[in-house]
């Protein structure tokens, strides 16, 4: 475990003066490179180094990729006013406790990001000017929204605007990137005059904000500070000493003032009496604009003294990229913890059960400084820290807990990102005696990667499930060379989809599938009903996505994703519902189509007459299944919103042939976009997403850029899978029972089906013909 020192770390702060934000944005928008000036800031790497070494990219797979993949924080004592220029102002210093937390910009390991934003009050939002907001950009803002952050927008690379645009084009686009950024927030949050918009070249290692620029203006125009923040904010014109009404002839103040000496400065011009900038880095460093601004603007944690939760674990990490023997918790303290503590950890697949509760005791905490640690002996209220490795031991493989004052009531977790993981493949060892090796690093890569999925298939195949290609080729990569250290052999990939129902028309009669053994014994004479003798019945329609209809004499007994069990009120025993609520959540778990998750349905409890017990579950979760097979049954595939970009005319069409070919439905576009020629957001299947960055590259010869592309949601692919045809005419279109090709949806549950080892009709055929 690396122990490294630099500026000595505040030991107990109060909470008032602590600050946690996390650091989001698009990848490679300069995130990381922001990262190190903070980091050189503690005296940990040179400032020669900060800007391209990218500290916090301490995994060797991030440097040879050069993006984040993991979530890293640095703690860092920051001084209101230099000491110098506080004793000549005679102010008082007051120092603050900032940790900010460096995240991944790449939408594959977006989940860290996520859980990064989980732990803190406010984010920093790095948007390259040239790029402007893409994909990643607009998605870190929505968090900001969702999760009620307290955001500063760093406009980031303004030194590469210098020799492309004039200094008043510039002022512009800058106008027009704070719009669309107040606009994804959907008011107007950010504005120069606040402080909360820093202007910045990572790269360089300068920033500022505007009250900064108007502090050292104000001493060489002699003019107030505040008129310098209102005058430059407005874009008044500057004229003769005072701000004037801007005519057509005039620049902004903001151009003359700010983006001119800059431009001067790149250009070795000399520049403006009234601005003598030697070194932007001298005078404006970005590190102090950037935490400057997170104290300002980033109020203190909340005080949950009251609570019984003392800290909530948002991921496990290791503090060596290659040992794993020691894995530490990184926590934000809800309360006050000190070495000693015996506290009570409450896991997510713990939360909704009865037993015997885990407790750990505290025997080491830490304060961080990327995969450093420095050792502290206890942290107060509000402060984001890593617990020892006795945390991630009583956690066994889960990625996420909470840490309880004994006795005490469990919240609810913090919700997931919306993006679940999609792209599955089946692993197993090369050679079975390192079967073992691969379920230890198996367990690992389920506890260390914040999105990454581990499953058991009918089959005994280990399924692990990827947010995307990239994650994918991350995952396998680790588990052969960090965490099984073995050889690994993988299927090809697959997408998982969702299952459902539709409302069929009148009469409709019910397509059933071939595996239909488990209805035997059930009545389902009732469309979208599955009865079980004279104990239960359960009745399924399209729905479960919202609150329950006032006029519906029912309540809602249990809920599971886009999923609902309901029931008529004060008609059946309260701990029978509970009962058959465990079996509704396996149901809704594992579909009858392929054992994939539900959507959107709404179970009915129709009738119940039952002494409770085991079997109730397994009958509830029976006759859930069945009602389903019973209905008009669909798919729904995983949807990605698609971010393309071409740079030259001639290969716009090959972009939308290929987009056409993978099934893609184009829902914005866009000419002439800033520095591409052309700009298009797509909708694509998830399924169809295998492949197609590379083959973009290829259909273009290069000049389109690589897509960004984000989980959207699930569509219904409206064809029944089991439909046949039936009629002369049908069967003259389609061909016949032995000639018809199955569709699509039925394509895909054979396909996973048999991944996981169940029951498909070419393998019901085969039987029936060795029966023969």
């Amino acid at each position: 475990m690396k122990k490294k020192k630099g500026k000595k770390i505040i030991a107990a702060p109060e909470r008032e003066v602590i600050r946690n934000a996390c650091v989001l944005g698009h990848v490679d928008h300069g995130k990381s490179s922001l990262a190190d000036w903070v980091v050189a800031e503690t005296g940990v790497i040179p400032a020669r180094l900060a800007g391209e070494i990218r500290y916090l990219d301490d995994l060797p797979d991030e440097q040879a990729r050069g993006i984040t993949m993991r979530a890293s924080a640095v703690s860092v004592v920051f001084e209101t006013a230099a000491a110098a220029t506080a004793a000549a102002a005679g102010v008082k210093k007051k120092k603050y406790l900032v940790t900010l937390v460096d995240s991944p910009g790449h939408i594959d390991f977006a989940y860290d990001a996520f859980a990064a934003a989980k732990a803190c009050e406010g984010a920093v939002v790095v948007v390259d000017v040239v790029e402007g907001l893409r994909v990643q950009s607009l998605a870190a803002l929505r968090v900001v929204r969702s999760e009620h952050l307290a955001a500063i927008l760093v406009l980031n690379k303004i030194d590469r605007w210098v020799g492309v645009l004039e200094p008043s084009e510039a002022f512009e686009k800058v106008s027009r990137l704070v719009e669309a950024a107040n606009a994804a927030l959907g008011e107007t949050y950010f504005a120069l005059e606040k402080g909360n918009v820093v202007f910045s070249s990572a790269k360089h290692g300068w920033g500022f904000t505007l009250p900064m620029v108007a502090r050292v203006l104000a001493a060489e125009l002699k003019v107030r500070k505040e008129s310098l923040v209102e005058g430059l904010s407005d874009a008044a014109a500057f004229v003769s000493g005072r701000f004037v009404k801007r005519g057509a002839s005039r620049a902004p103040a903001f151009v003359t003032l700010v983006f001119e000496p800059i431009w001067a400065y790149y250009s070795r011009e000399n520049a403006p009496a009234h601005l003598i900038i030697t070194s932007l880095r001298e005078q404006f460093p970005i590190e102090r604009a950037t935490l400057r601004a997170v104290v300002d603007r980033v109020p203190a944690p909340a005080r949950r003294d009251e609570e019984a939760v003392v800290a909530y674990v948002a991921k496990v990490f290791s503090p060596s990229p290659d040992k794993f023997d020691t894995l530490l918790a990184f926590s934000r303290c809800d309360s006050a913890i000190s070495i000693g503590d015996s506290l009570e950890v409450v896991t997510e697949e713990e939360e909704k059960e009865e037993g015997t509760p885990t407790i750990v005791e505290i025997e080491s905490i830490f304060a961080m400084m990327g995969a450093s640690v420095e050792p502290i002996e206890s942290a107060e209220p509000g402060r984001l820290v890593a617990l020892g490795p006795e945390v991630p031991r009583a956690m066994g493989t889960a990625k996420r807990a909470i840490l309880m004052k004994r006795g005490g009531t469990p919240p609810a977790f913090p919700a997931r990102p919306p993006q679940p993981p999609f792209l599955e493949v089946a692993v197993s060892a090369s050679t079975r005696r390192d079967e073992p090796a691969l379920d230890a690093g198996l367990a690992l890569l389920k506890q260390l990667d914040a999105a990454a999925t581990v499953d058991l298939a009918t089959s005994g195949d280990r399924i692990l499930g990827c947010v995307g290609e990239l994650h994918l080729d991350q995952c396998l990569k680790d588990l052969r060379e960090r965490y099984a250290r073995v050889a690994v052999d993988a299927s090809p990939p697959v997408v998982g989809f969702r299952e459902g129902i539709v409302a069929g028309p009148p009469g409709h009669q019910t397509t059933l599938p071939p595996w239909r053994d488990e209805l035997a014994g059930l009545d389902v004479s009732v469309a979208g009903a599955a009865r079980l003798g004279d104990v239960l019945e359960i009745r399924a329609r399209p729905g479960g996505g919202g609150p329950l209809e006032e006029e519906d004499d029912e309540e809602e007994v249990a809920r599971r994703g886009e999923c609902a069990l309901v029931a008529r009120r004060e008609v059946f025993s309260r701990d029978l519902l509970a009962t058959v609520a465990f079996g509704f959540n396996l149901a809704v778990d594992s579909g009858p189509l392929a054992e994939e998750p539900m959507r959107g349905v709404e179970f009915r409890v129709w009738h119940l007459d039952h002494d409770g017990g085991p079997d109730l579950v397994s009958a509830a979760k029976r006759c859930c299944r069945a009602a389903v097979l019973n209905s008009s049954v669909r798919v729904f595939e995983p949807m990605l919103e698609c971010e393309l970009r071409c740079a030259d005319p001639e290969a716009v069409g090959k972009m939308y042939a290929l987009v056409s070919k993978r099934r893609g439905k184009v829902a914005s576009e866009e000419e002439a976009a800033e520095d591409y020629y052309y700009a298009a957001t797509v909708a694509l299947p998830a399924i169809e997403s295998i492949g197609f960055s590379s083959a973009l590259l290829e259909w273009t010869s290069g000049r389109a850029t690589a897509p960004s592309m984000q989980f959207s949601g699930y569509e219904i692919v409206d064809v029944d899978p089991f439909w046949r045809p039936a009629t002369e005419d049908e069967r003259e279109e389609h061909g016949d029972a032995a000639t018809f090709a199955p569709n699509r949806p039925r394509r895909l549950i054979n396909a996973t089906r048999q991944r996981k080892g169940l029951p498909t009709e070419l393998k019901l055929v085969r039987e029936s013909a060795e029966k023969l």
